[in-house]
């Protein structure tokens, strides 16, 4: 059984996508498995990762069809060698501007046109941001010191649906009239009643 991936994932997917066209990063390991060890033969190293997903109602909690806002957080690391602690912090801000300015300037990663696309990015807005650098050691002994860029991104994803399946749609509506109110049915049955049929267009 093949199960897209979620919309969240597919974000995620296309902003890493992007960075790594990137020429600023040319020759770097990227990644985007939290859980994933990052060794000295991996930097220098950029991974995007899906942090979280906060859902809201969109309208009504209890009106229609289930309907969320999505709201996620991702993050961003930038892992380089650090034998020069200043120079290797300007590394760093040089690489979170140009990850900032080409990410929130690629008007794909927000291409409305394409919205509710399967596979598609279309990302509403970037709402909120955090970043930090962060100075380290790696390797089996910690031998090897790294500076590392960790910038976190809220972005608001849209609205998640989930419309019911409907198995029997309403396609015809039959009238009969019941005249006199209050008659027996058998001596309603003695009168001539009118009978109409109406046809409901379901849209497929």
């Amino acid at each position: 059984m093949t199960v897209a991936p979620s919309y969240a994932m597919i974000v995620r997917d296309a902003m890493l996508s992007r960075v790594k066209q990137m020429e600023f990063f040319s020759g770097f390991n990227f990644g985007t498995n939290k859980a994933e060890s990052i060794q000295p033969e991996n930097v220098p190293f950029a991974g995007i990762y899906f942090i979280s997903e906060d859902l809201t109602p969109d309208g009504d909690a209890n009106i229609l069809e289930v309907r969320f806002r999505s709201t996620t957080t991702y993050g961003v690391s930038v892992i380089v060698k650090n034998n020069d602690g200043a120079e290797a912090e300007k590394t760093l801000d040089a690489a979170w501007q140009l990850l900032t300015t080409n990410l929130f300037n690629d008007p794909t990663l927000y291409d409305w046109k394409n919205l509710n696309v399967p596979g598609h990015a279309a990302i509403q807005a970037y709402t909120r941001g955090n970043r930090s650098h962060q100075f380290g050691s790696t390797g089996a002994d910690n031998s090897i010191p790294i500076a590392e860029l960790r910038f976190t991104l809220v972005c608001d994803l849209g609205v998640i649906d989930y419309p019911p399946i409907i198995e029997d749609d309403l396609k015809k509506i039959h009238v009969k009239t019941q005249f006199p109110g209050g008659d027996t049915q058998e001596d309603i049955d003695k009168r001539q009643q009118v009978v109409t049929e109406y046809d409901i267009e379901v849209e497929s």
